[in-house]
């Protein structure tokens, strides 16, 4: 059985078996309400990755790797990427946060 998520042009999130839409802080919400806790940690790290467009951490991690080697190419260190580069400041925060939900599991 497949299915997936789709966001409408308000920023809702539609689910394939869904019957209505629904903002994601109520997403989260009846995520609290699952009895699996682990189960609402990686529905906050999903609801993360797609706000930010992306499916899996490893995009994070990839695009980061892609932007310090590009960097470090020219001479420019990790602090001054973070603080110069607001792509690398966003991806960067982002793996943060999924890395401190993943530790929860």
């Amino acid at each position: 059985m497949m299915s997936f998520i789709t966001r409408d042009e308000n920023g809702h999130i539609n689910g394939v078996f869904a019957n209505q839409q629904f903002p994601e802080q109520e997403y989260l919400e009846g995520a609290e309400l699952w009895s699996d806790p682990k189960a609402t940690i990686n529905a906050q790290i999903t609801v993360l990755l797609q706000s930010n467009g992306l499916m899996q951490p490893w995009q994070v991690e990839s695009a980061m790797a892609g932007m310090l080697g590009f960097a470090a190419s020219q001479g420019i260190n990790e602090p001054t990427l973070y603080a110069t580069n607001p792509g690398y400041k966003t991806a960067k925060d982002l793996d943060a946060k999924i890395k401190e939900l993943q530790a929860q599991l």
